[in-house]
C-alpha cells in the first residue's frame, strides 16, 4: 500500500542574500499523485490561520485532526496552530498523509490509517524531511477499544452515527462534521 505525505505551512526560503516566504507545500513525497497533493494542499490552506493567539477552549496552543476524502484518496492531516514565520507572522504547521482509495486495504481496514503512530506526525519541515515512507502504527483498534478511548457507550456511538448519518444526507455536498474531543480522549456529543 502506498501511503504519501504532504506538508503546508509559511515557509521561510533563502536564495543568497534575497529571503522570501510564503504559504506552501513542503516535504512531499516525490511520488505523490500530483493531484492528491494539490486536494491535500486546499484542505490544509482552508486552515490557514489569519490572526495570532489560535488557542483551544482551555488556552492551550490548538492542534485540529482531520480525516477527509474526494472519493479518489484519503487525507488525514494534523495541524499545529500557534506558530509564526520569521517575520513574526501567525503560522501553522499542517502534516497530512494521503492514502489512495484505489487499493481496497484502506476500505476495509481503517487501523491503516487510525491506528497511525502518532510520532510520524511532525510540526516542523525538518522533522518531516526524515519521514522513510513507511508509517509506525499504534495497537489496532476494534469498535470495543476505540469506543472506551473516546469514552462513548452504546447510546453516545448510536447519537454519533446519527450525527454523521444527518451532516451526510443533509445535501450532495456535506459540510465538516466537527466533534469536540475533551482530554484525555473524549468525545463530546
Amino acid at each position: 500500500m502506498e501511503i504519501y505525505q504532504c506538508c503546508y505551512t509559511h515557509a521561510n526560503r533563502k536564495n543568497g542574500a534575497a529571503a522570501s516566504s510564503g504559504w506552501e507545500t513542503v516535504a512531499v513525497s516525490p511520488d505523490a499523485p500530483q493531484d492528491a497533493v494539490q486536494a491535500c494542499a486546499r484542505i490544509q490552506n482552508a486552515d490557514s490561520p489569519n490572526r495570532p493567539g489560535l488557542l483551544d477552549e482551555r488556552g492551550n496552543r490548538l492542534y485540529l485532526t482531520e480525516i477527509s476524502g474526494d472519493g479518489a484518496y484519503l487525507y488525514y492531516i494534523k495541524t499545529k496552530y500557534g506558530l509564526s514565520d520569521s517575520l513574526g507572522r501567525p503560522s501553522m504547521f499542517s502534516h497530512g498523509f494521503i492514502f489512495s482509495l484505489k487499493d481496497p486495504e484502506i476500505l476495509y481496514d481503517p487501523n491503516l490509517f487510525l491506528a497511525l503512530d502518532p510520532r510520524d506526525f511532525k510540526d516542523n519541515e525538518e522533522d518531516a524531511l526524515w519521514w522513510t515512507g513507511r508509517p509506525r502504527y499504534r495497537d489496532s483498534l476494534d469498535l470495543t477499544a476505540a469506543m472506551r478511548i473516546c469514552g462513548l457507550d452504546g447510546p453516545r456511538l448510536a447519537v454519533l452515527a446519527r450525527c454523521v448519518y444527518a451532516q451526510m444526507s443533509k445535501e450532495r455536498n456535506p459540510k465538516p462534521l466537527y466533534i469536540l474531543i475533551n482530554n484525555p480522549m473524549k468525545i463530546i456529543i
